[in-house]
């Protein structure tokens, strides 16, 4: 019924003025890891943390949090190649769904306003798609912080159900 984008650039760019990721940010695409630090989960572990410390913004950085999170998720992947390179694969070919694509479907678009791979996209993404935008502060490339929860489920809940009808009386009440 809807659609919520995070952290996201425009797909069809061609024509608009967007920002390119900064040079700290690019500089951190020059050198893979060696295939050989793949087998090792605890090398995997850190290097995806120290990897994912350029993305995030000045308010946003939780090593502790992120490095559970990282484990969790090096354990149950069979193949960590594939997964740290996938998006990679991504950037070599046409968009698959364009902003013309989206045209009637009701979009909200949230965007960290410290993001160092997309400076500034979101807002740009939000005036092609006519949608609500929100801007998270100091949110780099990442998952928007637990300090902002409150804030990022509440725009995304209210856009849901705006735009599947749904009232704040047709939600359920979980008491406290």
């Amino acid at each position: 019924a809807s659609l919520t984008l995070v952290s996201t650039s425009p797909a069809d760019a061609d024509g608009l003025d967007l920002a390119p990721p900064t040079p700290a940010l690019m500089a951190t695409f020059e050198a893979p890891p060696p295939e050989s630090a793949l087998a090792d989960p605890a090398t995997v572990v850190d290097a995806v943390v120290e990897g994912e410390r350029p993305f995030a913004g000045p308010d946003a950085w939780d090593e502790e949090r992120l490095r559970a999170l990282v484990t969790r998720v090096v354990s149950r992947t069979p193949d960590m190649a594939a997964s740290l390179t996938n998006h990679l694969v991504a950037i070599e070919r046409e968009p698959a769904v364009r902003a013309a694509d989206l045209a009637g479907v009701p979009a909200l678009v949230v965007h960290g306003d410290a993001d160092p791979l997309f400076p500034g996209h979101g807002a740009v993404l939000a005036d092609q798609l006519v949608a609500p935008y929100v801007e998270l502060p100091g949110v780099g490339h990442q998952l928007p912080p637990p300090h902002l929860w409150p804030r990022f489920v509440a725009a995304v809940l209210g856009h849901a159900t705006a735009a599947d009808g749904v009232t704040d009386r047709d939600l359920p009440v979980r008491e406290a």
